[in-house]
């Protein structure tokens, strides 16, 4: 059996707008294993952040259940979720959410200061990061001296520099042009099969579903899996 990194069960989620409840997510049920790279598809409105906001334990389980390496995210409380998130999950923003208080190599170093790396091993991993996200030179910039494609490639250097098993990527193109965006998911897509991680993205974009092992669009109706080749891609949402 493939070992499932994360797998939701029944997972339903609604949202209040005055007297009116709104139901975003029905019936999600994905398993995730270790190494798959998933792609989640949807319009605006879908639900996708939510899911993944769910599946980082960043939103509490209203219904149905997520076990995230074999433990369920529903019975445990905001403490535990933040401990277990810190630890396992690394999270790509598509406004990239860099500390514009701290230079490039110490929005890098952050989560391995928080995992208690010693200097020493920190500072060489940090390095190997910059290298391979091509901004060796630049650690000692502050994050608005960069262009987007660019705080988007530290942004995937932080997620990655306490080797979480588990890479989280909400829109991580959107704030990009087309260039920038292909750029910025293939060197993800490299530094997570680099790291043995799994990775789960959600998009509006076709074009990201191209470094998919799997991809499902997500809609009011629940989720289902889509051909996103060339051949399937007209009918993928």
């Amino acid at each position: 059996m493939i070992e499932a990194v994360i797998a939701t069960s029944d997972l339903c989620h609604d949202y209040a707008h005055g007297q009116q409840s709104y139901r975003v997510l029905n019936n999600i049920n994905l398993s995730v294993a270790r190494g798959e790279t998933i792609v989640l598809l949807g319009a605006s409105g879908s639900g996708k952040s939510t899911l993944l906001n769910l599946m980082a334990g960043m939103e509490p389980i209203q219904r149905g259940d997520i076990q995230l390496f074999g433990q369920s995210l529903a019975r445990m409380d905001d403490r535990h979720r933040t401990l277990l998130r810190r630890e396992s999950i690394g999270f790509v923003h598509q406004a990239f959410n860099l500390i514009p208080t701290l230079s490039v190599a110490d929005n890098v170093s952050l989560p391995l200061a928080l995992a208690g790396i010693p200097r020493l091993q920190s500072d060489h991993r940090r390095q190997e990061l910059l290298e391979a996200v091509g901004l060796a030179g630049r650690g000692s910039d502050w994050p608005d001296r960069l262009s987007g494609g660019e705080q988007q490639r530290v942004a995937i250097a932080r997620a990655l520099a306490a080797k979480p098993p588990l890479i989280l990527a909400d829109e991580p193109t959107g704030n990009l042009d087309a260039d920038n965006g292909q750029r910025v998911m293939h060197l993800l897509a490299r530094l997570v099969a680099e790291n043995s991680s799994s990775l789960v993205v959600v998009t509006h974009s076709l074009d990201v579903a191209s470094i998919a092992d799997r991809s499902f669009a997500l809609s009011a109706a629940g989720l289902r899996a889509v051909d996103t080749t060339a051949a399937g891609a007209a009918g993928a949402w």
